[in-house]
C-alpha cells in the first residue's frame, strides 16, 4: 500500500495539485500550470507524503512485521501509520477546517488510526498463525506455537 501511494502522489506532484500552503522555504515549489495554477511557492505536500510513504514502507517491513506473530494485523498497522501521517500534512495543505480547527480529511484520518488500532490488536489476538518459514540454513524460523491437532473420530 505505500508504495502504491507514492506513485499516485508523485503523479499529483507532476500533475501539480494537491500541493500545500504557500511558504517562504527554500523547497517551495510555484506550479504555474497546476490544477489549480499558482505562481506562489507552495508547500509541496505530495513530496511530503512520498517521503512519509518509503518511511512507513521501511518500518513496516522491517520493523513492523517481523514482529508480528498472527496474519492480519499488519494492513491495520498501515492505517495506523497512514492516519499520522495524513493528519501531520494536513497543517501545511489547503483545505478549510470543518470543526474543531481540523480539516474533513484529518477527521477522516483520526478514524483510519482508531481502526487501524482496533484491527490490529483483532487480528493480533485472533487472526490465524503465520506459517512457519523455511531459512536457507535448513533450519526453520522461530514461530509462534501452534495449538496440536485434534485426534479424528
Amino acid at each position: 500500500m505505500p508504495v502504491g501511494y507514492v506513485f499516485g502522489r508523485l503523479g499529483c506532484f507532476l500533475n501539480g495539485d494537491d500541493y500545500g500552503i504557500p511558504t517562504k522555504l527554500p523547497w517551495g515549489i510555484a506550479f504555474p500550470k497546476g490544477s489549480p495554477p499558482t505562481t506562489v511557492k507552495v508547500h509541496p505536500t505530495q513530496l511530503y507524503e512520498v517521503l512519509a510513504s518509503i518511511v512507513i514502507f521501511a518500518l513496516m517491513l522491517w520493523v513492523v512485521s517481523p514482529r508480528f506473530k498472527r496474519e492480519g494485523p499488519l494492513m491495520f498497522a498501515y492505517l495506523i501509520f497512514a492516519g499520522i501521517e495524513r493528519f501531520l500534512v494536513e497543517y501545511v495543505r489547503t483545505n478549510k477546517p470543518v470543526a474543531l480547527g481540523l480539516t474533513q480529511q484529518q477527521f477522516i484520518s483520526i478514524g483510519l488510526f482508531v481502526i487501524g488500532v482496533v484491527g490490529v490488536w483483532w487480528f493480533g489476538t485472533h487472526g490465524r498463525l503465520r506459517p512457519v518459514v523455511k531459512l536457507r540454513t535448513g533450519k526453520a524460523a522461530p514461530a509462534a506455537k501452534k495449538k496440536p491437532a485434534r485426534a479424528a473420530r
